[in-house]
């Protein structure tokens, strides 16, 4: 267990000796973490502090979330009651304990839960296998790193409006270029003296492979949720939302799937491979 390629506590790799041991198949969920607390009125560790850790992706780290809990798992205005079968999260050791406690179970020890989670292959980064999207090509939304250079300029020239817009626009255009090693160098020399650029570059350089931003470009990839979003109104508003309408989720996902096929000229396809699963002889 362990690995050289991760955090510097998660190594080095050894050998552990675990005897056989039994582990549930998914992870508690929402709907099972109620039932604990309605019947035995526990209050979590983030419910007594009243906040919890929030992962933030634009600094890629952890950070305070003033209001999150299991219970409103985004922040207040949030809430978990319409994700029954999502895993709880926002637990301390202390309150999955005390469930398992509730439960007549127990905690996996570190040994046994990297066994099972590696999926029986040893060595191995993830369960299935070296690549987090096998195939995939995983590119950082362009927008939000670029709100994160106009942060840094408003920061650094906070007085002088027409020049922040120039160093921002000099530094977008950086990084819609492919010229990240001179986008950095711009960062790092103001990162002493700027929080905003200090963040920003060590987040550019954790991400510097998904944000190959003129590479993408060449091969024809989309670097902004544009074309995601104007998907979604096309394929769902345009559908769904219109007087009257009220929808179960099954309709729901039904009548998207097909206006999807439609949509991405995979209509008959659909149809064919239908009519193939369902008369597909039993195994």
């Amino acid at each position: 267990m362990g690995t050289d390629s991760g955090e510097p506590f998660e190594g080095p790799p050894h050998r552990v000796r675990l005897s056989s041991f039994y582990i549930d198949q998914h992870e508690a969920t929402n709907r099972q973490y109620a039932l604990f607390a309605d019947a035995t009125g526990f209050v979590t560790e983030s419910e007594r502090l009243g906040w919890s850790g929030v992962f933030d992706p634009r600094q890629n780290g952890w950070t305070k979330g003033d209001g999150a809990d299991w219970r409103h798992p985004h922040g207040p205005g949030s809430s978990q009651t319409g994700m029954p079968d999502h895993p709880v999260v926002h637990l301390s050791w202390e309150d999955a304990k005390s469930y398992c406690d509730w439960k007549g179970t127990r905690l996996p020890t570190e040994g046994e839960f990297e066994c099972a989670a590696r999926g029986g292959l040893e060595g191995a980064r993830y369960a299935w296998g070296e690549e987090l999207i096998p195939g995939g090509v995983q590119i950082v939304e362009s927008y939000h790193v670029a709100e994160a250079l106009w942060g840094v300029a408003k920061e650094l020239l906070r007085d002088d409006r027409a020049a922040a817009e120039t160093w921002a626009e000099a530094r977008c255009s950086e990084l819609r270029e492919g010229r990240l090693d001179t986008l950095l160098a711009t960062l790092k020399a103001h990162a002493g003296h700027c929080t905003k650029a200090a963040e920003c570059e060590a987040y550019i350089e954790t991400n510097r492979e998904r944000m190959r931003y003129a590479d993408f470009r060449a091969q024809g990839l989309q670097i902004g949720s544009g074309v995601v979003e104007a998907g979604c109104k096309t394929v769902v508003a345009v559908r769904l939302k219109r007087a009257g309408m009220h929808w179960t989720k099954e309709g729901a996902d039904g009548i998207l799937a097909l206006r999807g096929c439609i949509l991405g000229g995979r209509y008959e396809d659909s149809w064919a491979w239908r009519s193939e699963s369902q008369h597909a002889p039993a195994a």
